[in-house]
């Protein structure tokens, strides 16, 4: 079920104008899909009010905008040039089966997914929907960095102004830590008839690794890790290609190739993991204890630096919005919600 903050009617029009304010984000998107891996069909998961998407299409782009939020697409259908998204109320696996060049999963949009089956349910419909070739692009905060620890209510608060509700008063609290899941609440009040509504959100700050050996099992190959531009050293930007499928010269599709290439080297390998690492879920992997942390896998920054970012504050950062129900028993009492920064 989407967090309130995404859902509720009220609260949408809100978060359409915090998610609108200082998006450096999206200007390294748009760089990705327009230039760098020129697409001309996008699928953007996670869409939100629709910020990304309407910026594609003005661009010529054809986007489809997928969000199980109804009231956030029913903001963003309202926009000028609306008409050029096709916009769908659903998760990933919604959207249209036609192929396209690239997906995109802006802000925070892979860290709502709490368990693992909902993690890899969306990488294979990200896989499903691209043509080989075609590149899925998504960031995740890294865990080393605390972002939980900077959103409090001192540091987050904002009041703005929403056009046809006044004067509106939202911050962000962090209020529980559980591993790699993070809940916090992110109240909203209306000044100018006083109501005050909840929403309660979880985000899961998953390793580099992890993503990495998701990204692999679902059938990826990995292109490109790297510093965001906006916000250097406080996320990872992932840049993944489906592979061509077409037959090689032996006959092997190269998928195939790579994957006995992968097979001999990890039979050719003395970690005692070796042999089972393809039965075992990728987020397993940690058991076998030689997993190494995020610092090992840094890389140096290769971007430009920027003064501020969404990535200072709390949680209300651009957008992140799914998280499917979890299987039965493994609730552990916490709501499942979905919920994005700024």
């Amino acid at each position: 079920m989407p967090d309130a903050v995404f859902d509720h009617p009220r609260l949408a029009a809100v978060y359409d104008v915090l998610g609108s304010l200082d998006r450096p984000d999206l200007d390294e998107y748009t760089d990705i899909v327009r230039d760098e891996f020129p697409a001309s069909r996008v699928l953007d998961i996670g869409c939100g009010t629709g910020a990304f998407a309407l910026r594609l299409a003005k661009h010529g782009i054809d986007v489809v905008g997928v969000d199980p939020a109804a009231a956030s697409i029913d903001v963003a259908r309202a926009k000028s040039g609306a008409e050029a998204v096709t916009w769908v109320v659903g998760v990933a696996e919604d959207a249209p089966p036609s192929q396209v060049d690239a997906v995109t999963m802006t802000a925070n949009v892979a860290q709502v997914f709490l368990d693992d089956s909902a993690w890899d349910a969306t990488l294979q419909a990200a896989h499903i929907r691209l043509r080989p070739g075609g590149v899925l692009v998504f960031e995740a905060r890294r865990p080393e960095d605390r972002a939980w620890e900077r959103w409090t209510k001192a540091a987050t608060h904002r009041l703005v102004t929403v056009p046809g509700a006044g004067e509106v008063e939202t911050w962000t609290q962090t209020t529980r830590i559980d591993g790699e899941l993070v809940t916090f609440d992110s109240p909203t009040v209306f000044r100018a008839d006083g109501q005050r509504l909840e929403s309660t959100s979880t985000l899961r700050f998953r390793t580099r690794r992890a993503i990495e050996a998701a990204l692999v099992a679902a059938g990826f190959d990995l292109v490109d890790v790297r510093d965001l531009a906006y916000a250097p050293g406080r996320a990872w930007l992932y840049i993944a290609r489906r592979p061509d499928d077409s037959p090689g010269h032996d006959g092997r599709t190269r998928r195939h190739a790579i994957g006995s290439f992968v097979g001999r080297a990890l039979a050719a390998h003395a970690h005692p993991c070796a042999g089972r690492a393809r039965a075992l879920p990728p987020r397993s992997a940690p058991a076998c204890g030689v997993v190494r942390g995020d610092d090992d896998l840094a890389a140096p920054p290769r971007s430009r630096a920027v003064a501020h970012s969404w990535l200072d504050g709390a949680p209300r950062d651009p957008p992140s919005r799914y998280r499917p129900t979890p299987p039965a028993g493994r609730d552990r009492g916490r709501r499942d919600t979905r919920r994005p920064l700024h």
